[in-house]
């Protein structure tokens, strides 16, 4: 039996890589979840995106290897989607 993290991403990857991936999966949700919501057509959806409706499909089917964090920011951007990223510091133990 293995132990597993908070995050599926840290099982699979180093930490850096790990940070990336949950990241662009994330926003990818976001997007996902806002398009949804808006019920566009898909070839309205992919022209807000700036992308091909095969792109947009692609995205939408969740296809996260397909997308790095850049053109996941620029579609997000697209639709007027406002972004936060919080870097907060390790936990030091105290002497």
């Amino acid at each position: 039996m293995t132990s597993t993290t908070r995050s599926v991403w840290l099982d699979l990857e180093r930490p850096q890589q790990a940070a990336v991936f949950e990241l662009r999966s994330t926003l990818m949700i976001a997007l996902q979840e806002y398009l949804h919501a808006r019920g566009w057509p898909a070839d309205v959806a992919a022209e807000r995106c700036d992308m091909t409706v095969t792109r947009l499909n692609e995205l939408l089917k969740g296809r996260i290897g397909c997308f790095d964090l850049e053109a996941l920011v620029a579609m997000a951007t697209s639709l007027g989607l406002k972004m936060h990223l919080a870097v907060t510091a390790p936990e030091v133990a105290s002497d």
